[in-house]
């Protein structure tokens, strides 16, 4: 959910997939108390705005996100294999936009 609209995203290939695993597990090595590692989860980032990055670093543990989704984050991981031109342009200024530092 982009600006209020509905983006269908294609199916994860498996290069994608080991590399959402492999930097979610490289994170969780080094961001961990006070820091939750979340792969393919919802950023709401306000104005019908719920972009799924690959991996993102929230700064609550899981349990703080039990009803509610982050509105941002320390850290935004896109895997930009088939969708490089959208993370470095689109996704690049939604970050931005949202004031995340590192994407």
């Amino acid at each position: 959910l982009i600006g209020g609209e509905i983006l269908e995203e294609s199916p994860m290939n498996p290069p994608h997939y080991a590399s959402v695993r492999k930097v979610t597990k490289t994170l969780e090595r080094v961001f961990t108390a006070g820091y939750d590692v979340r792969p393919q989860g919802p950023l709401d980032l306000g104005l019908a705005t719920r972009p799924l990055p690959d991996v993102a670093v929230v700064t609550e543990s899981a349990d703080g996100y039990a009803t509610k989704h982050p509105t941002t984050a320390f850290l935004v991981v896109e895997i930009g294999d088939s969708t490089l031109f959208d993370d470095l342009t689109t996704q690049a200024e939604l970050y931005a936009e949202a004031d995340i530092k590192d994407y």
